[in-house]
């Protein structure tokens, strides 16, 4: 049994048909696969979820993905699909219509972020701490996936690799970096960015497979991800369409 926590990069429908997703996988090598994922979710939700789980039943494999530590979900944001574009206002960034309506929350937003920085900037680091601690405390497996490029901090002080070791991993790459590199130029073409399931494309599903096959039971699968499978219109490159 496994127990996943994360964003978009691993949460699915409820009836799911896609045999390839990485979840699926997942579920087809070790049977039952909870699943607490929640689209456009921070690290805070994800950590509210596992210390649930952690008082209610008996955890041993967790795979963690760690979302952008800028996720803060205010209390008055009216849809979780909104808690993203809550930082975006800060940066002045454009909003879609039904998102308009944060911009009546520009002060209390800009406030939030300047009084918590230090904090939030950390937030991915105390949690993989805790998760450190749970694991040697609860005898679990954790292998920890950053979802964005929110754990690079200066090594010397802060470095979650260091916590690394057979039952607790995290790892050094990030997905949305893999996400980007599907396509030649780094730049997510939307038509196609439509048609993946966790911002992902099948052959990447099957590399994200393997590295927590890897993990939980010691196969020695490829880690490698795909890169440059589409070009900068989204053309599918011909070098992939036979593999």
């Amino acid at each position: 049994m496994i127990h996943v926590f994360g964003d978009s990069f691993s949460d699915e429908p409820v009836s799911d048909e896609e045999p390839f997703r990485w979840i699926s996988l997942l579920r087809e090598k070790y049977g039952v696969v909870h699943n607490h994922s929640k689209g456009a979710t921070g690290p805070q939700y994800s950590f509210r979820e596992i210390l649930s789980v952690l008082s209610s039943s008996k955890v041993k494999k967790v795979v963690f993905i760690m979302s952008d530590r800028n996720r803060i979900k205010f209390p008055f944001i009216m849809k979780d699909d909104h808690i993203p574009s809550a930082y975006e206002v800060v940066n002045n960034a454009p909003l879609t219509d039904e998102e308009m309506y944060l911009k009546k929350w520009t002060y209390e937003i800009s406030m939030g972020f300047k009084m918590f920085e230090t904090e939030i900037k950390y937030l991915p680091f105390f949690i993989i701490l805790l998760l450190k601690h749970f694991s040697e405390r609860f005898g679990i497996k954790i292998l920890v996936i950053p979802a964005f490029n929110s754990i690079k901090y200066n090594r010397a002080y802060f470095d979650p690799y260091y916590l690394n070791d057979n039952d607790f991993k995290v790892c050094n790459f990030d997905l949305h970096g893999v996400s980007s590199l599907e396509f030649k130029g780094g730049e997510i073409v939307d038509h196609i960015e439509s048609t993946r399931l966790n911002h992902l494309s099948k052959p990447n599903h099957e590399i994200l497979f393997n590295i927590c096959s890897n993990f939980f039971s010691d196969t020695t699968l490829v880690e490698d991800f795909h890169q440059n499978l589409y070009d900068k219109t989204g053309k599918i490159l011909k070098r992939f369409i036979y593999e």
